[in-house]
């Protein structure tokens, strides 16, 4: 059975959001602190209502979600063809995938780090990259007793306790993951991705190949990719605080060749270009619209 932490007082937050398709309530709270190394944000509890079928795009990201389905499954779509899921998980991708929800929906996101992922979701990252996977197929039949509980509490506050009881089990199970790749992940990260994958290399003490196995091993990705994905998260992050920016300038800050080259980039990995993401922003940090 699933254990509850005592003592955690009441932390969640709502915000609530209408729009010209519909409305959505997100409720955040922290997840217990053990879990912080493991976790990249906040847990968020979804509710949404919209005048139909709602298509958002989600673009390559260096987080690792789990979606935990309390409505009607959900319609996947990208390049690699067409899936339905109820609760899933979702690898790293160098690419963009469109997600659709039913006109109600209601869900829990997880964003796991990469290295999180790896200690609670076990050793297949190779296998979710640029994939995504039932969850009951990733965590196994523990998740079913989780899932129904989910379900028959209403409160989300209650729901978060469940999710970090769950999620404190599997992590006092787990190894830690090899400290070098810790500590390249990390020197990624820290250089927005702007990095040489081989003096990276060099500096941890490895072959370029030897690194970049254990590397993927770890995280589903090589190196090279997840700076990649990196960079184009630092991009991301530039828009959001520049509504009007100077491209050739925010290229080159965020380790492009130039204009040319981050266009590219946002093509391959969002399938839009820079100005249309800006332009596609669901209000109050709802996602990004697909069309």
């Amino acid at each position: 059975m699933l254990g509850i932490p005592d003592g955690r007082p009441a932390r969640a937050q709502v915000e609530r959001q209408e729009w010209a398709l519909g409305a959505w309530e997100r409720v955040t709270r922290s997840p217990d602190p053990r879990l912080r190394d493991c976790l990249a944000g906040p847990y968020q509890g979804w509710r949404e209502h919209t005048v139909g079928p709602l298509r958002r795009r989600e673009v390559a990201t260096a987080i690792i979600p789990i979606i935990i389905n309390l409505g009607a499954d959900y319609r996947i779509m990208g390049r690699a063809g067409e899936v339905s899921r109820g609760s899933f998980v979702a690898g790293l991708h160098d690419t963009w995938v469109d997600v659709e929800g039913a006109p109600t929906s209601c869900a829990l996101q997880l964003d796991l780090t990469p290295l999180g992922a790896w200690r609670l979701l076990g050793d297949g990252m190779t296998t979710l990259a640029n994939a995504t996977a039932s969850l009951d197929d990733v965590a196994g039949h523990e998740t079913r007793e989780l899932v129904a509980r989910l379900h028959d509490s209403d409160d989300w506050d209650a729901r978060f306790d469940l999710v970090d009881a769950f999620l404190l089990r599997r992590l006092s199970r787990t190894r830690s993951p090899q400290p070098e790749v810790c500590r390249a992940w990390q020197a990624i990260v820290t250089a927005g991705g702007r990095l040489s994958i081989g003096a990276l290399a060099r500096d941890i003490g490895w072959s370029q190949r030897h690194f970049a196995d254990r590397f993927r091993a770890h995280l589903g990705v090589t190196p090279k990719t997840a700076a990649r994905i990196v960079r184009f998260e630092h991009a991301i992050r530039a828009l959001a605080r520049n509504e009007a920016p100077d491209w050739p300038q925010l290229a080159l800050a965020c380790g492009y060749y130039d204009q040319a080259h981050l266009i590219n980039e946002f093509g391959a990995l969002a399938g839009l270009p820079p100005t249309s993401y800006l332009a596609r922003r669901i209000p109050g940090g709802g996602g990004l619209a697909a069309s």
